[in-house]
């Protein structure tokens, strides 16, 4: 959920942009209140601590400008509120997510909240690469049978033993598990190839990538390893011979 307030002079446009909130934003949007005042809405951000603030640009003869001019740091992001596009290249100036023209029509509301959950969804997912990417780094030292992966929500500890195989998934990569549901990460294949072949994991597609511990069979001729839970993935041509040698080196 997104922490928003509204900062805005027209009691009826702070009411309709609540109703369109309530109506179909209820789910992201957690709105805190709305002020009426530039001096108001300084107070509530120092507050409150939104991360989302809907403000008009004119304000009882201040703007929102003044209003963001008042925090020499702004740690919250902003859609404008408008009935003035010529204000709408300013309000870029001063980074905001979006701006919206009075009346705020449903469907432009919706992209804009969409847009500003992505942007935190991209910033929340940085963050957990990061302390996942601490974890494992330390954890390598010692050899642990544990990895952290990172997704949406955050990074989820997972036994590297139970791991049966990974397979890539655009710029996500599916983990499939011997005794749990696949989970998803938000890293590249690529980044558990580099980690998982220190625990006897081999590349075997360009899009697989599979544990020696639960190689049921290998068909070379075919080129076809089925793994314990019976899913049969192809070894590339090019990766063949040194899948052989591989298995042969097991």
């Amino acid at each position: 959920m997104i922490r928003a307030i509204i900062v805005d002079d027209e009691r009826h446009c702070i009411e309709q942009l609540s109703y369109l909130l309530a109506r179909h934003c209820a789910e992201s949007v957690n709105l805190m209140g709305a002020f009426e005042s530039v001096e108001e809405g300084a107070q509530a951000i120092r507050q409150l601590k939104p991360e989302l603030i809907f403000l008009d640009v004119q304000i009882k003869g201040k703007t929102g400008f003044d209003l963001l001019e008042e925090f020499s740091e702004i740690n919250f992001e902003v859609i404008f509120i408008t009935a003035y596009e010529k204000y709408a290249l300013l309000a870029f100036k001063f980074s905001a997510v979006d701006y919206l023209l009075k009346p705020v029509q449903r469907e432009y509301l919706e992209k804009a909240v969409e847009k500003l959950q992505h942007k935190f969804l991209l910033r929340d997912t940085a963050k957990a690469n990061v302390e996942a990417l601490l974890f494992n780094m330390q954890s390598k030292s010692f050899k642990s049978r544990r990895l952290a992966i990172p997704n949406i929500k955050g990074f989820e500890m997972i036994e590297i033993d139970d791991i049966i195989y990974c397979e890539a998934d655009n710029r996500y990569t599916d983990i499939f598990f011997k005794s749990k549901p696949k989970i998803t990460s938000t890293r590249l294949l690529k980044e558990y190839e580099e980690q998982l072949s220190y625990y006897d994991f081999f590349r075997v597609h360009q899009s697989y990538l599979v544990s020696f511990k639960y190689v049921a069979s290998y068909n070379s001729k075919a080129g076809i390893v089925k793994m314990t839970n019976d899913k049969e993935i192809d070894v590339s041509l090019r990766k063949r011979k040194e899948f052989n040698d591989w298995i042969e080196a097991h």
